[in-house]
């Protein structure tokens, strides 16, 4: 709001669309950890390992500037597919071919260890 940038109302909607999609292997991964150790333990390791995929993924310093090697890593992260899916929404501009397949990728994945994290937990508890 304190700059010239600017959306129309479909970038802004495709934008939010963009948010939900990217964050649901985050979503499972955040289940999955926090199912799967103490709480004691399980924040410190969320907020370590979600800090690497934020870093890795570009959000912090855009991935133009990274290394060939950091550049190819984290074309495979989450957190850069999710990055590459906003811009692509909010500007218009085009869609790497790699996004769309690393989040599904990631969600069946980590949606797969986030369920057998729960229902190890629930056996757990209540047996």
């Amino acid at each position: 709001m304190l700059t010239a940038a600017s959306v129309t109302p479909t970038q802004a909607l495709l934008g939010l669309g963009a948010l939900a999609v990217a964050g649901v292997p985050l979503l499972f991964l955040g289940v999955a950890i926090g199912c799967s150790l103490p709480v004691k333990v399980a924040i410190p390791v969320a907020q370590g390992l979600l800090f690497l995929l934020a870093f890795g993924g570009g959000l912090f310093i855009p991935p133009e500037g990274f290394p060939a090697w950091l550049d190819a890593v984290s074309q495979g992260l989450p957190t850069r597919a999710g990055r590459d899916l906003f811009i692509a929404g909010t500007t218009g501009s085009d869609l790497p071919a790699t996004a769309l397949p690393v989040l599904l990728v990631w969600a069946l994945v980590a949606g797969a260890v986030a369920v057998w994290a729960y229902r190890r937990d629930e056996d757990r508890r209540f047996r």
